[in-house]
């Protein structure tokens, strides 16, 4: 058998630059006149940085001036809120904000929504510094396909606005692996604080320490430097940006990728550790030798929680010629971040369709699930099953909606409603029902307190409805009328009451558990009360 190995590709491995400390130095020119300069804004205090510089006042002659500043960054979050509105250069046309709902779409947090309007911007807007030296608005942008940092950021944050985020600008410099260059970026507000969005460096969820913040607002429209001066005279300044130290931290521990065939799939596996407080996410690339044509297939983003995370990819593999072995090295990027792996492909595979058990419900028995748990059975999902990857959709006629009690004294019921047309799969510990819904169909199954495992079209979730405390029920009487306190919730408290023996009817409830109870009772008559008795009876007879 012929044998063709594909040489290693040699590519350096690099860390994420989470800290810096930088030297800033400001170089004022002033053409004649005399005067006084303030200088209004520079990297000054804000969260995740702090800047300590010279004095921002002094007055001309001389006409060269430094100001010095000594600025660190770092990887804490902002946490103090701001609300920015629309603006000139962020407003939204009809169509955009349409559109903009559409892409945040069903995504649970505003993180998510975020990462999907900036993934649209970042495939379809083209980075390109000839757009000019004057900012353009977000319509614009839209419209054109084309911008700097400047544009890509205003479009994104008209974008997130228009579908429901907080969303600011951010401009200041940053280190593009050659110089020091101004740049921008944004921010929209989540549960951690502001998030940072970086469409220009691919950086979702956190900059790199070699960003250094000078302005935060509502857009662009601003003097990046801004001095204030008086005389006859004319200004003009340059920086200087010296590194002193960073910290460079990894995300990648490590990464392999499982053996395949031609016209298949490859699963790369990978440990991921995410050193910030704060969920990150990144847009992965696999670079395969030039002539080795694979792609990933899923997913597109990959969302890291803080800490360790185990990450999966699944790559497309082309055909090979047949009796060939290929031994395939690749690189597989997180941002800036890289590690290697190599896999082998051998013979050519050609991937079966999954086994309908019923109408939208396939045979997984014998896959693993890329998404949570595995069940013999499913209807969507992603499932590798070999070297063959599926991606099955929820058909979109049909939902279910879960109906059942927070707390649970006994026979209770779980109902689950089938909305749309089609065929429907439910199981609830254990106990399948299945059919075809028209329209509507509601299902119920008996259920008591404690936990229960439910699977709706193969998807599973665990349910915990819980037990109403042990009941308690004490009563004291208030003159003629007898109260009642529990330690469940009573309709009524205060009923009146007859001297004498009686009983009192109660309904009591817990969250969504219900009691109805009779209580006996006895009331001591009082000295006035057994003299009318005694009367009423000496009258009567």
């Amino acid at each position: 058998m012929k044998r063709l190995f594909l040489a290693a590709l040699l590519c350096s491995v690099h860390a994420i630059v989470t800290t810096g400390s930088f030297d800033f130095d400001f170089h004022f020119s002033v053409s004649g006149g005399e005067g006084d300069i303030n200088i209004l804004e520079y990297p000054g205090d804000f969260a995740g940085q702090t800047g300590e510089c010279g004095s921002m006042s002094f007055a001309f002659p001389p006409y060269e001036r430094m100001v010095s500043c000594k600025v660190h960054t770092f990887k804490e979050g902002d946490h103090g809120y701001a609300s920015y509105g629309s603006s000139t250069m962020t407003s939204a046309t009809d169509l955009m904000a349409s559109h903009a709902k559409e892409l945040a779409g069903d995504k649970e947090t505003p993180f998510e929504k975020a990462l999907a309007i900036a993934s649209w911007v970042r495939e379809n807007v083209a980075y390109d510094l000839g757009v000019g030296e004057s900012q353009e608005p977000a319509s614009w942008v839209y419209s054109n396909g084309v911008g700097t940092c400047d544009e890509l950021s205003h479009l994104f944050i008209s974008l997130a606005r228009a579908a429901g985020l907080n969303a600011r600008y951010v401009s200041g410099y940053a280190w593009d692996g050659d110089s020091w260059l101004p740049h921008a970026w944004a921010e929209v507000w989540t549960r951690y604080g502001w998030t940072p969005v970086d469409i220009a460096f691919n950086e979702y969820g956190y900059v790199d320490g070699q960003h250094i913040v000078v302005y935060k607002g509502p857009d662009g429209d601003h003097n990046f430097i801004l001095i204030h001066y008086v005389g006859d005279s004319s200004v003009d300044h340059g920086f200087e940006i010296a590194t002193l130290d960073t910290g460079e931290e990894r995300f990648i521990s490590s990464v392999s990728a499982r053996d395949s065939h031609g016209g298949a799939y490859s699963l790369i596996e990978m440990n991921v550790s995410n050193p910030f407080p704060t969920p990150v996410a990144f847009f992965p690339k696999v670079i395969p030798p030039e002539d080795f044509k694979m792609e990933i297939v899923w997913p597109e983003s990959v969302l890291l929680k803080p800490g360790v995370n185990e990450v999966r990819i699944v790559a497309s593999i082309p055909r090979i010629p047949e009796g060939y072995i290929y031994k395939v090295p690749i690189n597989v990027y997180l941002g800036t971040e890289n590690a290697s792996a190599s896999f082998t492909v051998s013979e050519n595979w050609d991937c079966p369709e999954l086994v309908e058990k019923s109408p939208y419900i396939y045979d997984v028995s014998n896959c693993a699930s890329l998404e949570g748990e595995v069940a013999s059975t499913a209807s969507s999902g992603r499932f590798f099953c070999g070297p063959c990857f599926y991606e099955l959709e929820e058909p979109e006629a049909r939902s279910y909606r879960l109906d059942y009690p927070d707390f649970c004294l006994e026979n209770c019921t779980l109902g689950i409603e089938v909305v749309g047309s089609g065929s429907y799969s439910a199981v609830v510990n254990g106990e399948q029902r299945s059919g075809n819904a028209d329209v509507f169909e509601r299902i119920e199954f008996p259920i008591s307190a404690g936990n229960h495992t439910v699977v709706l079209g193969g998807v599973s979730r665990n349910l915990e409805i819980l037990s109403p405390p042990e009941l308690t029920l004490e009563h004291e009487f208030q003159g003629g009328r007898v109260c009642f306190s529990s330690s469940w919730n009573l309709e009524e408290e205060c009923f009146d009451a007859a001297c004498g023996p009686g009983s009192i009817e109660l309904e009591l409830r817990y969250g969504d558990a219900r009691l109805q109870v009779s209580r006996e009772i006895v009331r001591e008559c009082s000295f006035f009360e057994k003299l009318v008795d005694f009367l009423l009876n000496i009258i009567r007879t």
